[in-house]
């Protein structure tokens, strides 16, 4: 077992141990949902679509890099409008930055996105701990101050950005 997985479990909890009620429903009702039927293998995947499904997401910004990405998101919902690179005017309810070229696109991305992102925005994050550099992009993300929650499930992270949460962080087991 992987000596990252094996700290990650050691500090990470279930829905007991959430003490928001916001993630508490994210988590029991997206996350360990059992309803949501699919035959995707890819845990990055799997928990994207539950969450967009979720959050009954109407427009995402998806980079070019992750075209399979956009075939699944609108083989399980074809009404999301799914862009591929940033429309000043627009705001998005999920941005993946996932399978980009390179991690500090990531943190870059990020960064010039901020205009784009509202209270109920999402930012998906995959591969947390896949090296030193996405570990240190995850730890910025989560301290910038426009940033109030992350759920971090190890292999994929959840960022948000409500205005009437408290900063908060978590690492739930999946």
């Amino acid at each position: 077992m992987n000596f990252k997985y094996l700290k990650f479990l050691l500090q990470s909890t279930n829905h007991h141990g959430v003490h928001s009620p916001f993630v508490y429903q994210f988590v029991t009702k997206c996350l360990y949902d059992k309803t949501y039927r699919s035959n995707i293998k890819n845990k990055d995947l799997k928990y994207l679509l539950k969450s967009i499904n979720y959050f009954q997401s109407k427009t995402i910004l998806s980079y070019k890099e992750n075209e399979f990405l956009n075939e699944y998101i609108l083989k399980v919902n074809d009404s999301i409008k799914i862009f591929n690179e940033l429309k000043s005017d627009l705001k998005f309810d999920v941005v993946t930055l996932n399978h980009l070229e390179s991690e500090e696109k990531k943190l870059q991305c990020f960064k010039t996105l901020l205009p784009n992102i509202d209270n109920d925005s999402i930012l998906f994050f995959n591969h947390i701990y896949k090296n030193k550099t996405t570990q240190s992009i995850w730890e910025e993300l989560k301290n910038h101050n426009h940033v109030t929650v992350t759920v971090d499930c190890f292999y994929f992270g959840f960022v948000f950005f409500r205005k009437e949460q408290v900063k908060q962080h978590f690492k739930i087991r999946v």
